[in-house]
């Protein structure tokens, strides 16, 4: 465990047993302490006396003993030398789950084990009323199937998530692609959790690409309460995964819950969809190049909630020629985009353009 891990675990075992506990290495030089009256500064020499201590091991690449104040008499010293053991276990603990929870979130994800969501509940602990789940899956751009690839993406993630115990980080592998999955674990205090999981994802992609060069996308599933829910948030996460990146969206992190006509749409077959678009566009369009920066129009004017000021200022023209094309749409196809129904129809039929495009590419 690192020397960081390690600090903040003493410092959260402080919270519930009040024991107030340091780290020294093997010259006696303290790498931490926890600012209680009496104790050394970091940096200082360990006083042989007035403190009692006990071997950790090596950690972090160095031997480490835990310290703690100790008492004028034995009996008080053996009562301070049993805590120190406590926590210890308590330690060892935690560095068993750092090691099993991404194996089992792994195998669970895999289908490899019917008991692996009940061993994560356990390794995980109970949570509290009203905390919320979501899956957080990233597949490199580059080659789905490269193991390596997706092992680097997940070193990121765990770097990210290293002081998050119950946020677990693994790598797996499904239907012959691999993916870096992180479980993100929100409790009721998190007002928006949606936002927050995004946050994570784009924290991540932004890290794989700067650090790693490897350009990423990651899908984010639905909240869920219970990690029975752990496969179908996968297949959430996934088609958020896929659709975003079919579509070929912007940004390269995609919400579940915020593409739900893009989903809609991916479910339309190919006839279907260039029938509806032909329905809803008919062929008075004019030439590719008009109909193209007409559509483009009506798209950024969608995109800004039919706020015609706000998509003029997104395309950098006059209000007046935004105003002058919707109107030549209007006239053209019949079709009023500042009305819920047309324009919802005609949004429809963008997404269909889209992904017909992307496909075709």
């Amino acid at each position: 465990m690192r020397l960081e891990g390690l600090i903040a675990e003493l410092n959260s075992i402080a919270d519930f047993s009040g024991l107030q506990a340091g780290l020294v290495d093997a010259e006696g030089c303290v790498l931490y302490a926890p600012g209680a009256p009496a104790y050394p500064e970091i940096g200082a020499k360990l006083p042989a006396a007035g403190f009692v201590t006990l071997p950790l091991g090596p950690q972090d690449g160095r031997m480490i003993s835990l310290f703690a104040r100790g008492t004028e008499d034995a009996a008080g010293n053996a009562a301070v030398l049993q805590a120190l053991k406590l926590v210890t276990g308590r330690l060892s603990e935690r560095s068993e789950h750092a090691q099993n929870a991404p194996e089992l979130l792994a195998a669970v994800l895999e289908k490899r084990t019917g008991a692996g969501v009940k061993k994560l509940e356990t390794l995980l602990g109970a949570a509290e009323a009203g905390t919320v789940y979501r899956l957080l899956i990233a597949r490199s751009d580059a080659d789905r199937e490269d193991r390596e690839q997706a092992e680097t993406v997940g070193a990121v993630a765990a770097e990210i998530f290293r002081e998050e115990r119950e946020c677990p980080v693994c790598v797996c592998c499904v239907d012959g692609e691999y993916y870096a999955a992180v479980l993100c674990r929100f409790g009721p205090d998190v007002a928006d959790n949606g936002a927050a999981a995004l946050q994570y994802a784009l924290e991540i992609a932004d890290t794989v690409n700067a650090e790693a060069m490897i350009p990423v996308h990651v899908g984010v599933s639905s909240g869920f309460a219970a990690l029975k829910e752990l496969p179908a948030a996968f297949a959430q996460a996934l088609s958020a995964l896929t659709t975003g990146a079919e579509f070929e969206l912007e940004r390269n992190c995609f919400e579940y819950d915020k593409l739900g006509l893009e989903r809609l749409v991916c479910e339309i077959p190919q006839d279907t969809g260039i029938e509806y678009v032909r329905e809803t566009f008919g062929s008075r369009l004019g030439s590719e190049r008009a109909s193209e920066e007409l559509l483009r129009t009506v798209k950024v004017f969608l995109d800004c909630n039919m706020n015609a000021s706000e998509a003029a200022k997104a395309m950098y023209i006059h209000r007046n020629t935004m105003t002058y094309r919707l109107e030549k749409f209007q006239k053209l196809t019949g079709l009023d985009c500042a009305s819920f129904g047309d324009g919802l129809r005609v949004r429809i039929a963008l997404l269909i353009l889209q992904r017909l495009g992307s496909r075709s590419d």
